[in-house]
C-alpha cells in the first residue's frame, strides 16, 4: 500500500517575486508530488510563475540544464506544443496566472529522484489556469534537470521581475510505500 506524507506547506502572504522552498527532498522518498493551488499576482498582464531546483548546498540551480516539453490546451484554439532542450528555468511549472476576475490557477508536479545525486532529477507537470473570463488553459508535460547533483528543495519565480505573486499554497508530500 502506497500514501502521500505531507513534509511541508508554504503560504505566500505577501508578495514575493520568488520563493524558494528547502529541505523538503531526502534520502526518505524517491517520489514527490508538489501541489500549488489558490495562485494569484498582482497586475492584471499574465505573467508565467517557473521553477528552478536547489541543491544540497542550498544554491538555486541556475544555468541552462533545464529541458521540457509540453502540450498546452487553450480555451480559443486546440493546442501549443513548448519545448526546450536548455533553459534556465523549467517554465511554466506553475501554470500562468494575473490578476483578472474570475482567476484561478493550480499546479501538481510530481518529482522523481530529487535527491539521489547519481541520476537526473525529472518531473511530471500538470496545471490549468483560467481568469478574465475567457482564458482557459491546460498543460501536461514533462521536464529533466540535465545536471547529477543532490536536489533539496525547489523555487517558484514569476517571469517578469515586476509582477509579484500575492498568493497561493505550495504543498509537498513524499509518496511512501507501506510494506
Amino acid at each position: 500500500m502506497s500514501n502521500l506524507r505531507l513534509i511541508d506547506e508554504t503560504k505566500i502572504t505577501s508578495s514575493v517575486s520568488s520563493i524558494n522552498i528547502t529541505d523538503v527532498f531526502s534520502s526518505d522518498f524517491d517520489i514527490y508530488r508538489i501541489t500549488c493551488t489558490d495562485l494569484s499576482l498582482t497586475g492584471t498582464t499574465y505573467v508565467d510563475v517557473n521553477m528552478r531546483l536547489i541543491n544540497s548546498s542550498g544554491s538555486v540551480i541556475t544555468s541552462s540544464s533545464y529541458t521540457y516539453g509540453y502540450r498546452l490546451m487553450l480555451s480559443w484554439m486546440s493546442y501549443v506544443d513548448t519545448t526546450s532542450a536548455s533553459n534556465s528555468v523549467i517554465y511554466r511549472a506553475f501554470a500562468e496566472t494575473t490578476d483578472q476576475s474570475p482567476e484561478v490557477a493550480g499546479s501538481s508536479l510530481w518529482v522523481f529522484n530529487p535527491y539521489n545525486a547519481s541520476e537526473y532529477t525529472q518531473l511530471l507537470i500538470q496545471n490549468c489556469q483560467a481568469y478574465g473570463g475567457s482564458y482557459h488553459t491546460n498543460m501536461h508535460g514533462g521536464a529533466v534537470l540535465k545536471v547529477n547533483t543532490s536536489i533539496t528543495g525547489f523555487q517558484a519565480i514569476e517571469s517578469d521581475s515586476s509582477r509579484p505573486m500575492a498568493s497561493g499554497t505550495f504543498r509537498t508530500y513524499g509518496l511512501a510505500v507501506d510494506k
